[in-house]
């Protein structure tokens, strides 16, 4: 051990145990440590110290605790003095506390914020009671090597099937959607398009409860309708709607049940419900209600108590059997998803909501970061405020003062701080989620008993924050020798020091990395948003049209239109190239096996008006009887899965699910007809016999409002009972990126946040270091140091740490940013332009700050400063 004496335990550990270890028990417990401590560094110091500080933590435990106050009513007058003491500080020191309370103000609402946002979004289908038996029967491909989906949907008689089948199914419930139809009442007429077809389980098996209507008959009849509460209030005012007849479509319907407020945490919002039993095969469609191959069925199961769901999904398969061939058996597999997976799944559909966890998952780093750097803040000026009141501690011990009174004495001070900005926060909490909610649309539920939960999170956090950030200065001011303050030669060593560079590095490392984060993700969104589709998005309208309407009513419309001179081409289609596609096994001449494949419908010269280029044969354009019937057109991704190249494919015999068997004609450039999330798949289009809903249009550039207005008057002349609805192409696209421009939205605004936190806490801890060094600066300025020389000594350290702040930060950001693009089917390169920009706005922004509160200090008359001294 005798090579060990340079080596001592950890100075703070070491007086934090003397400090609250009761006498009778210190000596015993400290001989064991250092004994132990010892033993440990001649194998390693750095462990030995470690190993000290966490048992010294481990005995800071009721019964080694020594009673630090004896005299309560002491106590209580002490407190009340060294409050009223603290506020003094507070008015003789405004600026350092203002720095404090905006810093912690806003690192703690907006981390409340945050935690409420993802609160929500990790909350979604919990409300429901029995959410721990409901799972959704997905249809699974990816045991197919042709195929890597995964739909959510499942053909009508499983669900009824599966029901019967298995004595641990408790009830099942079937979704059918329905497109936009016209819903009128009186004179309210609207577009809507959240309505469903349901099982009547669907009142018992989830938790939609009415607040009006019976629900043990209230989808008995077929044409009953069950509404929300916003549908109730947007048809019916405050009259009771119960009984009263809703026209949708072309069909009469009775009001049966109104909704209780469902709540917004739902992956499947819809505004009406009809009864299953009242669901019709759509015209045209080849299929019937027995079909298990007609996948369009949103399908969930109840299961009984006690039962296991992957025990019954292992049973699915040989269940299978029963209903499909075994060439299709190859192919897929039912697979059960509990409900409260479902939003974070993955699966995009049309008709629920899907959410990312990557945003949840970062949001919350933000908001761990923002409080970290909060509280490093607040202590770095913490601790260099205390270095101002050496004299007055020096006072306070030598008029007799304990060491506990002063500890008290910096402890109260930031506590006070602390729980101040708290309160403060949690009253600015409801007013901030509004301000997001209506700026970048976020989605919050605060409820009283989540605001009670945050509130008793954040109180003891905060607290927490303002007794670490006094602990150190009260450690160290209480120690000081009385004699060596009062002379003025008081030296603080190297630790104070090392403290503030370590928590000033790491300030400006996160704030680094969030404002590099910040700068990569609005890349990657606005890449998306901006990023060539393969047809041209632009003057691209979008009319919808009820499809027995369009039906009766195209023809004559699209004469009308095409001699509108803002109206360039008419054609329609079956969706909004939004990823509203039907999909089916496709089988070409020559492949054994068909390959699932999503399938659309369009008009004449579809791909000449969106601008796609035909790369072999031709597309639908005033077409003949037998291209309408037999006419097939794929996209390159077809061709490439069977192994052909654009001139092969034409002529090839294929056969689109059970919907057509005919000859593809024309081969197309492959084209985004699903939003960039996801890859460019394989696509099949057939000249329509089902009903379609879009016009499209291509229009003239211009004065839009002019062009709408033209088009619409064109309207009300062939179809005046019909609601104009009329939605740029580009506009609706837009949407498909909301969750990512919200996430997007959120980052930069968090990442200005640490910028403006930052630089509040650089702001006071250079006030405070100018304060401190007064007298170096007097003595350099009377030998001759020009302004500019000293604002460059104040400042070159916050400058170098800057610059390591960054150098530590960049790979760290460069890995998690790497990982996040590379989820994105389409994406950015990570430019060394992202990590030089931070640097360069760190750099810039602290830079302005230091100079500014340098150079005042350096501008102070020396003569002054030195008489003070």
């Amino acid at each position: 051990m005798s090579g060990l004496k340079h080596i001592n335990p950890p100075s703070l550990p070491q007086r934090f145990l003397q400090w609250f270890c009761k006498p009778e028990l210190l000596e015993m417990i400290e001989g064991d440590l250092e004994e132990e401590f010892y033993n440990k560094a001649e194998q390693s110091s750095i462990k030995a110290k470690w190993y000290y500080t966490i048992e010294v933590i481990r005995f800071f435990k009721p019964f080694a605790i020594k009673k630090i106050f004896k005299n309560k009513s002491g106590i209580m007058g002490m407190n009340a003095n060294y409050l009223k003491v603290a506020i003094r500080g507070f008015k003789n020191d405004k600026t350092n506390m203002v720095l404090s309370l905006v810093g912690l103000i806003v690192a703690l609402t907006c981390a409340m914020v945050i935690y409420t946002i993802v609160n929500y979004q990790l909350s979604y289908d919990g409300f429901h009671e029995k959410s721990d038996r409901i799972f959704r029967i997905n249809y699974d491909e990816t045991k197919n090597p042709r195929s890597d989906r995964i739909l959510p949907t499942v053909g009508p008689p499983l669900g009824p099937a599966i029901k019967e089948f298995f004595p641990e199914v408790e009830a099942s419930v079937r979704f059918r959607y329905t497109p936009n139809q016209i819903v009128t009442y009186r004179d309210n007429q609207f577009y809507e398009e959240k309505i469903f077809y349901v099982d009547p389980s669907v009142l018992t098996v989830f938790s939609y409860p009415l607040a009006k209507g019976n629900p043990e008959n209230a989808l008995d009849k077929k044409n009953s309708i069950i509404l929300t509460a916003p549908m109730a209030k947007k048809y019916f005012g405050n009259d009771n709607p119960i009984g009263k007849i809703l026209d949708v479509g072309e069909i009469p319907l009775e009001v049966t049940g109104v909704f209780e407020e469902i709540p917004s945490n739902t992956h499947f919002p819809f505004d009406f419900i009809r009864p299953f039993d009242a669901f019709e095969v759509p015209y045209g469609y080849p299929v019937t209600l027995d079909d298990w191959g007609w996948i369009s069925f949103h399908t969930y199961v109840l299961l009984k108590e006690g039962a296991d769901y992957k025990a019954l999904e292992a049973k699915l398969p040989e269940f299978a059997k029963t209903h499909f061939e075994e060439e299709r058996l190859n192919a897929f597999d039912y697979k059960l998803q509990p409900l409260n997976e479902i939003y974070f799944s993955g699966i995009h559909t049309e008709v629920h909501k899907v959410g990312n966890y990557s945003y949840v998952y970062v949001l919350s780093c933000v908001g761990i970061l923002l409080l970290v750097l909060a509280a490093f803040n607040f202590t770095n000026i913490s601790t260099a405020k205390s270095l101002t009141r050496a004299l007055e501690t020096g006072v306070r011990k030598a008029m007799g003062s304990s060491k506990n009174a002063l500890w008290w004495r910096y402890l109260l001070e930031p506590l006070v701080l602390t729980l101040l900005s708290v309160v403060v926060g949690l009253l600015l909490l409801p007013f901030l989620l509004e301000q997001a909610q209506a700026s970048l649309g976020v989605e919050y539920l605060l409820t009283n008993e989540l605001y009670i939960e945050v509130a008793l999170l954040f109180v003891p956090l905060a607290l927490f924050i303002g007794f670490v950030s006094g602990i150190y200065p009260a450690f160290i001011m209480s120690s000081f020798n009385p004699s060596t303050v009062l002379k003025g030669s008081m030296k603080t060593g190297q630790k104070g020091s090392v403290l503030r560079t370590t928590l000033v590095t790491v300030q400006f490392a996160i704030t680094s990395a969030l404002l590099i984060g910040s700068f990569i993700i609005s890349s990657q969104i606005n890449f998306m948003l901006n990023k060539d589709l393969g047809f041209d998005k632009e003057e691209l309208a979008v009319l919808q049209m009820p499809g027995e309407v369009l039906q009766r009513y195209f023809e004559p419309l699209k004469t009308k239109l095409m001699q509108n001179p803002n109206v360039s081409g008419v054609t329609m289609a079956g969706g909004r190239l939004d990823g509203d596609t039907g999909s089916g096994p496709i089988a070409m001449e020559g492949v054994d096996e068909p390959v699932p494949m999503a399938i659309n419908a369009i008009g004449d010269d579809f791909f000449k008006i969106i601008g796609v280029k035909v790369l072999a044969g031709k597309e639908f354009s005033n077409t003949n009887e037998y291209d309408s019937a037999h006419g097939v057109i794929i996209n390159e991704s077809v061709a490439k899965v069977f192994n052909l190249t654009p001139e092969e494919a034409i002529g090839k015999q294929i056969r689109v699910s059970g919907q057509r068997e005919g000859t593809v004609m024309g081969v197309v450039e492959n084209f985004h007809f699903t939003s960039l999330h996801d890859q460019i798949q394989p696509l099949v289009l057939i000249y329509p016999h089902t009903r379609l809903r879009n016009i499209y249009m291509r229009v003239e550039a211009g004065n839009l409002h002019d062009v709408i207005v033209s088009i619409e008057n064109d309207w009300k002349e062939v179809v005046p009972e019909v609601p104009f609805d009329l939605v740029m192409l580009n506009d609706h696209l837009q949407s498909l990126y909301k969750n990512d421009m919200q996430f997007a939205g959120m980052v930069k605004f968090f990442s200005w946040v640490t910028i403006i936190i930052a630089i509040v806490g650089l702001y006071g801890l250079i006030t405070l270091i100018c304060k401190y060094r007064m007298k170096e600066v007097g003595i350099r300025k009377v030998l001759g140091a020009s302004v500019g020389s000293l604002i460059v000594t104040l400042s070159k350290s916050f400058t170098l740490f800057i610059l390591i702040a960054n150098i530590i930060t960049w790979p760290i950001v460069y890995y998690f940013a790497d990982n996040w693009i590379d989820s994105f089917a389409y994406k950015i390169s990570l430019s060394p332009l992202y990590f030089v920009l931070g640097l360069v706005i760190t750099l810039f922004i602290a830079g302005v700050t230091l100079v500014i509160q340098s150079g005042k200090a350096a501008l102070v008359n020396p003569v002054k400063t030195l008489r003070q001294e």
